[in-house]
């Protein structure tokens, strides 16, 4: 009779990484470490010091069920409720979009063009109105690379705006960034004096229309 295999943390991530490999999963490594460190509630570099380790029963159990809905595709951001941008982490549910990587060069160039103006360098300054601003990505990335800037973010979701909030909250920018419920520029008629923005930036939701 065929022994049953010992699980340790080294042979479950060996053997999710073929496993995604073969379901054509993108970055199948990266996703078997990021899935097993949440179900171990632990780091992604204290697996490889702990390599030997057999995990409980129960913790591979919710292992095996993160492996489950990632080989159907569901994204590990929406899986293990987080994801990073800018360096900075950002809690994520379903009810926004997972922050992009490429969307990062969009907060690099508005960073670039504040460098450039020695007029953006007073109090509240630069003005900044983020658009669709989702998980707050943006707008938080911002506020924590712009000490003095000021911001209003926008989304027409109640449900993302509670999700932007705790992020800045949990970033430590919440005082900096107004944060209005409304269709694109539709809740800054709410504001009570006009204000001009220095920049708009903005990353939507793709649509089909």
């Amino acid at each position: 009779m065929a022994s049953t295999p010992v699980w340790t943390i080294g042979s479950l991530l060996t053997w999710t990484q073929d496993f995604f490999a073969k379901k054509n999963i993108d970055e199948p490594r990266l996703s078997a470490e990021l899935l097993l460190a949440h179900a171990l509630g632990c780091s992604r570099m204290s697996l490889y010091t702990q390599y030997e380790r057999i995990p409980a029963a129960d913790q591979t159990a919710a292992f095996r069920e993160l492996v489950k809905q990632r080989a159907n595709h569901v994204p590990v951001a929406y899986l293990i409720g987080k994801a990073w941008f800018f360096s900075l982490e950002f809690s994520v549910t379903r009810d926004v979009l997972i922050p992009r990587p490429d969307t990062e060069t969009l907060v690099e160039f508005i960073l670039q063009a504040a460098r450039g103006r020695a007029e953006w360098s007073g109090p509240a300054m630069p003005a900044i109105l983020d658009l669709c601003t989702g998980s707050g990505a943006i707008a938080i990335a911002l506020a924590k690379r712009l000490p003095t800037a000021s911001l209003v973010a926008t989304d027409i979701s109640a449900a993302a705006l509670t999700i932007a909030k705790s992020n800045a909250e949990l970033h430590k920018v919440s005082e900096r960034i107004t944060f209005l419920e409304g269709d694109l520029y539709d809740p800054l008629a709410r504001i009570a004096a006009p204000t001009l923005f220095h920049v708009i930036a903005s990353n939507p939701p793709f649509v089909a229309e």
